[in-house]
């Protein structure tokens, strides 16, 4: 059994990709089995191997088990990490091409991102209620330009162009010395940092297009 990252490519013309931070497709791990004999010995092999490494100690990624029904349930009953698990599906890296493998991984990543995003509007809610995030271009950049933001919610496909005045406000423009207000607000979040994840069109209500939960 080994592991073999799928690329952008491979997933490209199947699901679009999640945009900021989100759960990308071409992240999706799919762990395969090698040959149709795996012995329980390699998988708790790889399975000690995977306690140490990055993508699961660091910045877990949602993990797709592509391999026979046996493999599948042996890995499962053993792996340490069972919750990244996000689906399972069949495939042999010396019968199956990669970008089949992609094909199937689709959905599965489809529904990873849609949950993920799910998640994060909610959280907004909660901390709107709370007083502790603010919507809206104007007040997003007023209060990341203090440091304030902790993560920024970017819609898919938004955009506002103008200019920030010297003392943070914004005025929404399309002169010529217009810049982009959304990249700004990206690099001011991550400048003092903060982290952007995407969401869904309009998932933020009216026309926002930007929400920031707030450190304080």
């Amino acid at each position: 059994m080994h592991r073999c990252a799928l690329t952008k490519g491979d997933l490209g013309s199947h699901l679009d990709r999640g945009g900021f931070g989100s759960p990308a497709p071409d992240e999706m791990v799919v762990n395969v089995g090698s040959h149709h004999h795996t012995s329980m010995s390699i998988l708790r092999l790889i399975n000690a191997i995977s306690l140490t490494s990055p993508m699961f100690t660091e910045d877990p990624t949602p993990v797709v088990v592509a391999a026979s029904r046996r493999v599948r349930a042996e890995y499962r009953a053993i792996t340490h990490h069972a919750d990244l698990i996000a689906g399972e599906i069949g495939g042999w890296p010396d019968t199956t091409a990669v970008a089949h493998l992609g094909a199937a991984v689709a959905p599965v990543a489809g529904r990873v991102v849609h949950t993920h995003r799910l998640a994060l509007v909610d959280e907004l809610d909660q901390a709107i209620g709370a007083r502790r995030a603010v919507l809206g271009i104007d007040s997003v950049i007023a209060s990341a330009l203090d440091g304030a933001g902790r993560l920024l919610l970017v819609e898919d496909g938004y955009s506002a162009f103008g200019t920030v005045r010297p003392s943070g406000g914004v005025e929404v423009h399309d002169r010529a010395d217009a810049f982009d207000l959304v990249e700004f607000a990206v690099a001011t979040v991550l400048d003092k940092g903060g982290s952007v994840e995407g969401v869904g069109r309009n998932e933020l209500g009216g026309d926002a297009g930007l929400g920031l939960l707030l450190r304080y």
